[in-house]
């Protein structure tokens, strides 16, 4: 799990989830704000290499993939 804070300065939490048909994607939760779960795709074959993505990416990348992410619906 990562926090980070984005461009208004609410917080967010992001994990790594998997879709019910194996594509990998980002989780984001707003801690701050009272926002809703979004989610986005992770450019990652599977979900070690998802992890090891989340860990190396900056916050700036982080803030990029909420800014294309759609809203968590299930």
């Amino acid at each position: 799990m990562r926090r980070f804070e984005d461009e208004s300065g609410d917080v967010w939490d992001v994990v790594v989830g998997r879709e019910s048909w194996g594509a990998v994607v980002a989780i984001f939760v707003p801690r701050t704000g009272g926002g809703r779960a979004r989610q986005a795709p992770i450019p990652a074959r599977g979900f070690e290499e998802a992890t090891a993505w989340m860990e190396s990416c900056s916050d700036d990348e982080l803030r990029a993939r909420l800014e294309d992410s759609n809203e968590k619906t299930s």
